[in-house]
């Protein structure tokens, strides 16, 4: 007979959390879409969780979570960039 109480049995694996609050974060956003809701503070909402999205998919699906600051931060400055930009054309869009 074997001795399960030592063993740590996860009802649901790490990957499936990531991935489950990656399809929150997405139907939240989904969701703000369709209600038309508008707004810097709804902006800045948007760009925070898509930054967040894209580290967590760095970090757990590409597997740069265990790997040196080096090669992370070439994700992290691509978050960066890509935010920033989207973040200058609202902001373009809101004074044009």
């Amino acid at each position: 007979m074997s001795d399960t109480s030592s063993e740590v049995r996860r009802w649901i694996r790490p990957c499936t959390v990531i991935w489950l609050v990656l399809m929150a974060l997405t139907l939240v956003t989904l969701g703000i879409g369709k209600l038309g809701l508008s707004g810097t503070g709804v902006v800045a909402f948007i760009m925070t969780t898509t930054f967040i999205k894209g580290q967590m998919v760095a970090d757990y699906f590409m597997g740069l979570k265990q790997v040196r600051w080096s090669f992370r931060i070439i994700t992290l400055l691509y978050m960066v960039i890509v935010c920033g930009l989207i973040l200058v054309a609202y902001m373009v869009g809101l004074n044009g």
